[in-house]
């Protein structure tokens, strides 16, 4: 993972990464909290938690994808360190 804080490109899907993961984090708080209040609320508050689990979910794909091009960065790396290492 050091490695890839070198890499400016690297680094910024990194942080974009931990981002998301926050994003998803409050997201599954606020979804909680939204059907706890359900009971004193009127029901059509549930609509709220139907706009933040789309979001959440949405939120999920990019953090995948961001994993994904971490890990083909990092192999390439290491195939290209072997290359030059022989």
């Amino acid at each position: 993972m050091a490695v890839l804080t070198m890499i400016p490109e690297a680094d910024a899907a990194l942080k974009v990464a931990n981002r998301d993961l926050t994003i998803r984090k409050w997201c599954f708080l606020g979804s909680i909290v939204i059907i706890c209040f359900v009971y004193f609320i009127p029901w059509w508050s549930l609509f709220a938690a139907s706009v933040i689990f789309p979001a959440d979910r949405v939120l999920a794909t990019r953090q995948k994808d961001g994993w994904k091009f971490l890990a083909a960065v990092l192999l390439s790396l290491e195939m290209l360190s072997n290359d030059f290492s022989g």
